[in-house]
């Protein structure tokens, strides 16, 4: 007969007996300050938002009536060779009819427009590929639907009540309600003639919502669904700055400013979402603004201000560093 001895017995024991606190405070890592060719020195030390491809980065400074493009070179071995020097740094202005406006999101989709989003005032402008202003439209809001289960759509009791809570949380608010934006990837999720899009918000039942924009029309968008996000209390989303995501691992990073750091959460469908882990910023970083994960799965985060060191408010780790 099979016996339990008495030792083993107490090490169940304390596993049960662990606090979740301990627990938590074991899944948070903390990121190493990057080297000074994995910093930016830009033209602007508070950066709201930022988007990096292959060969450029954009950001969008604050306060300010234009967005930088940076040249950006991977394989470059300094600072000099990846970003070239701050002459090598364009400034793309603005239409005088953005220039009033915060934007908190940037955005380059497939089509080669840049997307930049107002997260106040709910609105998105498109800028064509001369860079110049095509539209600018207000994001429609008032029609989500929650997140679908396995069973189908949800009753119409639950989407009349999620409807209405959207729309009185977004026009009760006098804070940034939309802070990124971030392409759900294809292999995650498409639909014909649209581009869909994570967003991440300061509405604590939703802080992840997706947002459906015509392809060839992309400002011309509307938030399409209300995703479930499980969680843990210690974090607020009222603080969230930015949304990113890491596609072969199905994980949607969140940037949060108060606890500085960001919140990983592993994405099965827009019905389940559910905490992983937290990465700590290191303290040299002042004040995170906004993140972005690129192609090559680099982990970009953007600072308010300027650090003490490099000078710089744009920092990055390379895939497997994070």
């Amino acid at each position: 007969m099979f016996k339990i001895k008495k030792t083993n017995i107490f090490i169940i024991l304390n596993l049960f007996l662990v606090p979740y606190s301990k627990i938590c405070k074991a899944r948070e890592n903390n990121l190493i300050f990057p080297q000074k060719n994995h910093s930016i020195e830009t033209l602007h030390p508070s950066i709201l938002s930022l988007y990096v491809d292959k060969n450029n980065i954009y950001m969008v400074p604050k306060n300010q009536k234009y967005i930088i493009q940076t040249p950006f070179n991977s394989e470059g071995v300094d600072r000099l060779q990846k970003f070239g020097a701050l002459t090598a740094s364009q400034r793309i202005s603005m239409d005088k009819r953005m220039q009033k406006y915060p934007w908190h999101g940037i955005y380059k989709t497939e089509q080669d427009f840049l997307l930049i989003i107002n997260g106040k005032e709910l609105s998105i402008a498109s800028l064509n590929k001369d860079r110049q202003l095509d539209t600018m439209r207000d994001v429609i809001y008032d029609r989500p639907l929650p997140a679908a289960d396995s069973r189908g759509e949800p009753p119409r009791l639950e989407i009349t009540e999620a409807q209405s809570f959207i729309k009185k949380q977004i026009k009760k608010s006098n804070s940034i309600i939309i802070s990124g934006i971030v392409k759900i990837p294809n292999s995650w999720k498409t639909q014909k003639g649209k581009n869909l899009y994570f967003a991440a918000t300061s509405i604590k039942k939703y802080p992840i919502i997706q947002l459906s924009c015509e392809q060839y029309d992309p400002a011309n968008c509307k938030i399409s669904r209300l995703c479930n996000t499980e969680s843990k209390k210690s974090i607020n989303f009222s603080t969230t700055v930015g949304i990113a995501v890491k596609e072969k691992t199905k994980e949607i990073l969140l940037g949060d400013s108060k606890m500085h750091q960001i919140n990983i959460f592993k994405y099965s469908s827009c019905f389940h979402i559910r905490y992983l882990n937290s990465l700590k910023l290191p303290k040299k970083i002042k004040k995170i603004s906004n993140i972005f994960v690129d192609s090559e799965n680099n982990l970009w985060v953007s600072s308010l201000y300027k650090d003490d060191y490099f000078n710089a408010s744009i920092f990055y780790w390379e895939n497997g560093k994070w």
